[in-house]
């Protein structure tokens, strides 16, 4: 059975931490390289909402299979705290953006077709993001894929929803003006508003 070696911190956000990882083998062995452990920041472990959304965010991207949305290679949801192992990414859309040199049209064309083909999938598999922002799409091995999904939501009529009503959640500067007031009933269009604030900051 294989695990996982954590080597070196990478970064931190408001609820993760990431480090990168090594997979192994019983013996110790390198199976695989260039991969990164993210997990729930020790301070949130106790708190039911933290935990629940982060493991929330492992289910749904569990749930798809698209080139352009991260995969998870591994995981345990029931540890203190909580992790999981994803490709390791260079880096992310937003420095992409800020460094400039490949900001023409046919860079533009290529990505943003990209984005919007996994963002097409995961709204057919009725997964919304909520959380769109160049920070969460990820450059890895050249492929731009989309993760962070800590705010998304199944569709499902069954669906749990851990967000309140009339709450607004989300990034502001690529909020839907509905999300604002409800977020916890946004659909699709939100995350299309979103995806057409990315596109005029990457062009």
């Amino acid at each position: 059975m294989a695990e996982f070696r954590i080597g070196n911190h990478i970064g931190s956000g408001g609820f993760g931490t990431v480090e990168e990882a090594t997979r192994i083998d019983n013996a110790g062995a390198v199976l695989e390289e260039g991969l990164a452990q993210k997990k729930l920041l020790p301070r949130w472990e106790n708190n039911a909402e933290a935990v629940a959304r982060f493991q929330r965010e492992v289910r749904i991207l569990s749930e798809m299979d698209h080139p352009h949305i991260l995969p998870i290679l591994g995981r345990n949801l029931t540890a203190k705290p909580p992790w999981f192992v994803m490709p390791r990414a260079e880096t992310n859309l937003l420095a992409e953006i800020e460094d400039g040199k490949y900001a023409d049209e046919q860079w533009v064309t290529k990505s943003f077709t990209a984005i919007l083909s996994g963002m097409t999938y995961a709204h057919g598999q009725r997964r919304i993001h909520r959380d769109l922002k160049p920070e969460n799409v990820l450059l890895v091995n050249g492929v731009l894929m989309i993760s962070d999904f800590g705010l998304g939501k199944r569709l499902d009529p069954d669906a749990t929803d851990l967000t309140q009503t009339e709450i607004g959640m989300g990034t502001v500067a690529y909020m839907a003006p509905e999300q604002f007031s409800d977020a916890a009933h946004v659909g699709p269009p939100a995350d299309v508003y979103a995806l057409g604030k990315i596109l005029v900051q990457m062009a």
